[in-house]
């Protein structure tokens, strides 16, 4: 157990903002994922609604990009998506890494980390300094206001 138990009850209060802030962002851009592809015409650009992130990032760009309907918000689209496949790594790593010493060191905390490259992996190793949660946050916070306005206008063009 670390020595000072309130530095690692913040920093899973901290994982635990970016994941209740992540999961908002990006039910929110799953409808917009599925009304381009159910009623805007997607679909003919995947047949099958993506799953992951990267996946749904990748979907929306061709979709913006391709789909006559949305491309008024191609720049909207991409700038979200160009911000949030930013913030998604930083928010994989602190999901899927694995914390090394539950205590800081030099004012950071160690983590480690599995990355899938083809059919291999390899482990990574990478920190955390929480003075850089409240950018974090504000990214996140930003996203979700972002999100919610490119939906807004992604649903007017279905009606």
């Amino acid at each position: 157990m670390p020595t000072d138990v309130s530095d690692f009850q913040s920093l899973c209060t901290v994982i635990g903002f970016v994941e209740v802030t992540w999961a908002l962002f990006e039910q929110s851009l799953d409808c917009i994922v599925l009304n381009t592809h159910r009623d805007l015409g997607a679909s003919a650009i995947e047949k099958r609604l993506p799953k992951n992130y990267a996946a749904k990032s990748a979907f929306l760009k061709k979709a913006f990009a391709n789909v006559i309907v949305l491309n008024p918000l191609k720049s909207e689209a991409y700038a979200l998506l160009d911000k949030s496949d930013v913030v998604a790594k930083k928010r994989n790593d602190l999901t899927h890494g694995v914390l090394t010493r539950v205590e800081m060191k030099d004012g950071v905390y160690s983590f480690s980390k599995i990355d899938y490259v083809g059919f291999d992996h390899s482990y990574r190793d990478f920190s955390f300094d929480p003075n850089d949660f409240p950018i974090l946050a504000e990214e996140l916070m930003d996203l979700g206001i972002e999100v919610t306005r490119l939906g807004l206008k992604v649903n007017k063009l279905n009606n």
